[in-house]
């Protein structure tokens, strides 16, 4: 039974901040065309191995300000008690016409 790539935390984050923003309607209100979210920043802290054939929860929590979002992450498996991983990345509102950052639109600011 191999290990899960160290690179696969970050695609779990990634698939956990989509369902987040979907579940809250947000992907169906703005289009990506329009305004975007480049990621300034990620963090990984790995504290245990996750394998391939575990099943993984990933818990996603958002925080911003008027420019930045912030995700925090937890990744949890049945494997272990206690969380395998935990994370963070951080984005900012891109205007895609001018390619300038933006303030977060208000749907954004109230799901934190």
């Amino acid at each position: 039974m191999g290990i899960v790539h160290h690179a696969i935390y970050l695609h779990l984050f990634e698939d956990a901040r989509v369902e987040l923003l979907r579940e809250n309607g947000f992907l169906a209100q703005k289009s990506l065309d329009q305004i975007n979210y480049p990621l300034l920043d990620s963090q990984v802290s790995y504290k245990k191995p996750l394998y391939f054939d575990d099943e993984v929860e990933v818990l996603v929590t958002l925080t911003s300000d008027q420019l930045r979002l912030s995700f925090q992450y937890e990744i949890k498996t049945k494997r272990y008690p206690e969380p395998a991983a935990f994370g963070k990345t951080t984005h900012v509102a891109m205007d895609m016409k001018t390619r300038k950052p933006i303030r977060l639109p208000d749907v954004l600011k109230n799901l934190s």
